[in-house]
């Protein structure tokens, strides 16, 4: 049975706390025990047999003294233990839960790391003149594959909160699927120092369901969906917190159910905090586009056009229609439904028709904002930043830095990367 990581903290600060706990029971037993014969000499030491005895009368009276004495050890022995473990407790309780990170390959984990990273992408500056962006779908492989689309698209994002809709890779090694997935940490490792999840998260989860959502630290903990984006995030502003909301497989009904849920929570913090969308907070999809290729996909085929040239170009074209027709514009139920329609199977939810990763974070993310679109009188027009593919140019070569790349980039294995934006 899952056990969330505050249920195991607390469970191993239970068991480490019982031996505290049998302690104090076995000093309380034995200043019973002590003080139940000291009443019993007491008593004993004034019985009539003693006046025949004057010196046994004395001596038991010394034992008594002596046995008082230990009693008094005892009791504040046991007051500065019950002090000492009420403060083991409390610090138990107050110390921070930090998510290590996933994938120290592909992407930066150190200050220096991400500096000399960023500097070599620089190159591709960002669009300028645009308001912040409130929505974004953003790739998230590997630096060397991914380059200077990361500055350009993620310097678009400048508010404080950022709201994350993650891709749940590990869904089936959990057995997860229709929920939407949380964790319990109190800070997630980053380049520039620990990054704390915003207090959005637990009010969140207080205006929704309990049937709607799991806590999950060992899925969050494993997912690389959202730390590499967060990562870069953290480059352009130091001060950012965020919440990382993971989706696993789900029905299409069921994601309408849980984003209406999700939009209501999120509007009434952002009213509760006079928080405006876009300068304040802002809504990140995690995705990687088409996954293409006959090799090193466990055993599958995905490569439906072929793996030569003309395959590559055709996939490309199919690539482009899903993002013109479904993402780009305004943002519509329809839009959303041809696209779960384009990428997952009608017969099996959980199976691929087209091979996006985020088939489930991208149409939850939108209908998110779908629903909180029109509670906020905002209306999102989307456009496509940039498209680009994991073989298209070199990669780069950040060796030298003790990075690298996690997959192999060719003909018969490539992935896809689209970066759009909503303002």
């Amino acid at each position: 049975m899952y056990k969330s990581h505050s249920e195991r903290s607390e469970e191993s600060s239970q068991n480490s706390n019982s031996g505290n706990f049998a302690l104090l029971l076995i000093i309380f037993i034995t200043f019973i025990c002590d003080f139940a014969s000291l009443r019993l000499c007491e008593f004993l030491s004034y019985a009539k047999p003693q006046r025949k005895f004057p010196s046994l009368r004395a001596l038991r009276e010394n034992f008594l003294h002596a046995k008082f004495a230990k009693i008094q050890s005892i009791f504040f022995l046991s007051i500065i233990l019950t002090c000492i473990l009420c403060i083991n407790i409390n610090e138990a309780r107050c110390q921070p839960r930090i998510r290590g990170f996933a994938d120290t390959i592909g992407y930066a984990t150190k200050d220096w790391q991400m500096n000399e990273f960023m500097n070599l992408i620089k190159k591709e500056e960002p669009e300028a003149g645009y308001a912040p962006a409130k929505l974004i779908i953003s790739p998230h492989d590997d630096n060397a594959y991914v380059k200077g689309m990361y500055n350009q698209l993620l310097s678009q994002i400048t508010a404080r909160k950022i709201i994350f809709i993650g891709v749940c890779h590990k869904a089936k090694q959990f057995g997860l699927e229709n929920k939407l997935i949380f964790d319990d940490f109190t800070h997630w490792s980053a380049p520039f120092g620990s990054i704390p999840v915003s207090d959005w998260r637990n009010k969140i989860l207080a205006e929704i369901p309990e049937s709607m959502y799991q806590i999950n630290d060992s899925a969050q903990a494993l997912e690389h969906s959202v730390e590499g984006i967060l990562s870069i995030l953290q480059y352009f502003n130091r001060n950012i917190e965020f919440v990382s909301i993971l989706v696993p497989y789900s029905t299409l009904d069921r994601m309408k159910e849980m984003a209406g849920y999700l939009a209501k929570a999120i509007t009434k913090i952002a009213r509760d905090e006079n928080a405006e969308w876009g300068r304040d907070f802002a809504i990140v999809i995690s995705n990687d586009a088409v996954h293409y290729g006959d090799e090193g996909w466990g055993g599958k085929n995905f490569a439906q056009y072929g793996t030569d040239t003309s395959g590559y170009k055709l996939a490309l074209e199919h690539e482009h229609a899903i993002i013109n027709s479904c993402l780009t514009g305004n943002i519509s139920i329809d839009k959303i439904e041809n696209f779960v329609n384009s990428t997952v199977k009608e017969s099996d939810f959980r199976e691929y028709k087209w091979t996006w990763c985020g088939r489930y974070s991208v149409p939850l993310g939108l209908l998110t904002s779908y629903y909180l679109q029109d509670a906020m009188s905002v209306k999102l027009s989307g456009s496509l930043l940039n498209y680009s593919t994991s073989i298209e140019g070199k990669p780069l070569d950040l060796s030298r830095i003790g990075m690298g790349t996690t997959a192999p980039a060719n003909l018969h294995h490539w992935v896809g990367y689209a970066a759009v934006v909503w303002r």
